[in-house]
């Protein structure tokens, strides 16, 4: 007659390979998640920095054409006035 045994104490091959399948697969589903995650906040931060770049690009754009359309100051300009007699 067999007694029963806690089934952390069993001695039985098929239990092993179950948990071990079962760990692998946790582990495997584990990685795949830290990576889905870490490809997320990297494509997160290339947009972020994208974003950034081409809003310091239409700024400078912006300045640079409102200088060329605006007088400059530093031009003095010489009116000349003719008087008649």
């Amino acid at each position: 007659m067999m007694q029963s045994v806690p089934i952390h104490q069993r001695n039985d091959m098929i239990v092993r390979n179950r948990t071990g399948i079962n760990n692998l697969h946790n582990l495997q589903e584990s990685l795949r998640r830290s990576l889905l995650g870490t490809q997320r906040r990297r494509l997160v931060f290339f947009t972020t920095v994208i974003f950034i770049l081409v809003a310091i690009l239409i700024i400078s754009l912006a300045t640079t054409l409102t200088r060329k359309t605006k007088p400059n100051d530093f031009t003095t300009t010489t009116t000349t006035s003719t008087t008649s007699t």
